[in-house]
């Protein structure tokens, strides 16, 4: 067989033989098909050998999340499985999955929420009221996560391990919540109750003098006394000591009865925050170490029963700041352990094919050919 050189120097330009490169590609055809050949099976059994799989499972919304809700979770989730990792506080099986969740780009792809309204669905409704067409417009019905993995099993592990995360996780920022508030709300009121019952027991005092003086004054002045129809009377006003003294007596005793009374709920209100204080100094701990929402609510739950064993059943304060640590904490357990529901198995599909590896491949091998059979003309050339 011999060889015809498509391309023929002329002085210093080439110019390209058409006839001669026919000739030449149908004496070559042969090696250039088996290059091509060898390109697309080496292809399609390097493909073969990184078949990789995708399962997907469906996490049903009961209202636990919101489409605003969503959007913040979306950037605190792959925050929490940093510091989750960090802690050490998760399990070994789920080790590599969770490192793959500390992306956000992860959860934006392997994600993705279900409206119960449709992009299409919203620009038919463009037309209607804007009440009407966000009403319920921004509803998540479910979430279907996904995970790969080189095979069916550990794909399948991984999309479990990945939904059981979602799941612990937005638990655990509900429950992050609530603790962050009582810890606000305790360091926010323990020290204006303590200025406003200082104030109290110190306008009591004067009172409770102003009222020993008016005693005095009527057991020193007996003819002092009220008319039959006594008057309102303002104790600020300039014009209430020409009142008859018994008046001015009920007036300071009844400023002194609301006084009195309003410290008695401060005192009360001090009582329900000194709880809701223990509550939250044994909470944070917890919330430092561990992640998981579903468990550490009933951890929660036991600090909350622990307290109630040692506080006086008959105080009725006590007993009112537990009662409402106690729906709290129940209201969440129940809300996250149905709000966010696995109904279905995961399904599993293969995701890689073979027909674009063996396109490149043939191209390619056709192309490695093509040079080889190329190289010696380009060699002699040179040596010219």
């Amino acid at each position: 067989m011999t060889d015809s050189n498509p391309v023929q120097p002329d002085s210093d330009e080439f110019e390209i033989d058409f006839v001669a490169l026919l000739d030449w590609l149908l004496a070559n055809g042969m090696r250039l098909a088996m290059g091509a050949a060898g390109g697309l099976v080496l292809a399609v059994l390097v493909s073969m050998g990184f078949v990789n799989y995708q399962s997907k499972m469906v996490l049903i919304n009961q209202g636990a999340i919101n489409f605003t809700e969503w959007k913040s979770l979306s950037k605190l989730l792959p925050a929490l499985a940093t510091q989750t990792i960090e802690a050490g506080a998760i399990a070994e099986a789920d080790l590599a999955q969770v490192r793959a969740m500390r992306s956000e780009p992860w959860w934006t792809k392997n994600v993705v929420p279900t409206y119960s309204l449709s992009k299409a669905d919203t620009k038919e409704l463009a037309s209607m009221s804007k009440q009407m067409t966000e009403a319920g417009g921004d509803t998540i019905l479910n979430f279907v996560v996904s995970a790969s993995a080189s095979n069916k099993t550990e794909v399948e592990k991984n999309v479990a391990a990945a939904v059981r995360f979602m799941q612990q996780g937005v638990a655990f920022m509900s429950l992050q919540n609530f603790v962050n508030s009582y810890e606000v709300q305790v360091l926010n009121a323990d020290s204006d109750l303590r200025k406003r019952v200082t104030q109290a027991n110190i306008e009591l005092k004067y009172l409770q003098e102003r009222a020993r003086n008016l005693e005095r004054l009527r057991e020193r002045f007996p003819g002092n006394t009220a008319v039959a129809n006594q008057q309102v009377v303002d104790l600020q006003d300039s014009n209430a000591k020409f009142m008859p003294i018994s008046t001015q007596l009920v007036a300071v005793q009844s400023d002194i009865n609301a006084l009195q009374e309003s410290l008695v709920r401060l005192q009360d209100q001090q009582v329900r925050q000194k709880v809701m204080a223990d509550f939250v100094g044994q909470a944070l701990p917890l919330m430092a170490k561990d992640f998981n929402g579903l468990t550490l609510v009933d951890q929660l739950l036991k600090i909350e029963q622990d307290l109630r064993a040692k506080a006086d059943a008959q105080d009725i304060n006590q007993q009112q700041a537990l009662n409402n640590i106690q729906a709290q904490l129940v209201s969440t357990k129940t809300f996250f352990s149905k709000g966010l529901e696995v109904r279905l198995a995961p399904t599993t599909t293969k995701t890689t094919g073979v027909v674009k590896p063996a396109l490149v491949g043939l191209f390619l091998g056709l192309l490695g050919m093509l040079g080889f059979l190329l190289l010696p003309k380009l060699r002699e050339r040179l040596q010219r």
